[in-house]
């Protein structure tokens, strides 16, 4: 079916080492639907982009003519889904700082000791059509990091994320509703 499409993006999360249910988070487990907050939701997402990295790999060969021809293979070696969203979170907080540990409130924490600034998990995004069916719901493991530090200011935070999927078996996509 071709139509012009709006689609609203909803993303959850659920990290690595965490039990949810009795099942222990981690690459090849994930928390089932139900309940709903089996997924942390990570808030309004304002927007959301894909994007991929791709390697080229470039031969130029004879012709029996003379000169060369350039024959050029591409592959992609990297997908990135990055978001923005509306609030603040422990997440973002946690790696902002760079935080060894989940935050607890009145805590104390040495800040930036962490130099590895992601957290392991799996995402499920959700992408809703005007109607409010979903368009594609997926589960994809991998590294969540910050691509966007909002500045400190009268304005309200508008976290960015990046979120580096790893290759995983059990990981899904449902598409629905896309075939008249």
């Amino acid at each position: 079916m071709n139509e012009k499409l709006i689609l609203g993006t909803f993303i959850s999360f659920a990290e690595t080492g965490t039990t949810i249910d009795s099942t222990t988070v981690g690459p090849a487990a994930f928390p089932d639907d139900e309940p709903t907050t089996n997924w942390a939701s990570i808030g309004c997402v304002l927007e959301s982009d894909w994007e991929t990295e791709k390697e080229t790999d470039t031969d130029y060969c004879p012709n029996e003519a003379g000169g060369y021809s350039k024959t050029e293979d591409e592959q992609t070696v990297r997908d990135i889904i990055k978001f923005k969203v509306r609030e603040s979170s422990e997440l973002f907080m946690r790696m902002m700082l760079g935080f060894p540990a989940i935050i607890v409130d009145d805590a104390a924490q040495v800040p930036f000791t962490e130099t590895r600034r992601f957290i392991e998990g799996w995402i499920k995004v959700q992408g809703v059509g005007e109607d409010g069916d979903d368009r594609v719901v997926m589960k994809v493991y991998g590294k969540l990091k910050l691509d966007e530090n909002p500045k400190w200011s009268k304005d309200p935070t508008k976290p960015g994320y990046k979120f580096e999927v790893a290759a995983n078996a059990i990981a899904t996509a449902i598409p629905s509703n896309i075939i008249a």
